[in-house]
């Protein structure tokens, strides 16, 4: 169904964005 397809990429963007800003946190 369409609103899992739009929670699952909305789940892997925040998981993108938390992973991100955790490398930024890890180099400075």
């Amino acid at each position: 169904n369409l609103g899992g397809a739009t929670a699952e990429i909305m789940s892997d963007l925040l998981a993108f964005e938390a992973d991100r800003r955790a490398v930024n946190i890890t180099i400075n």
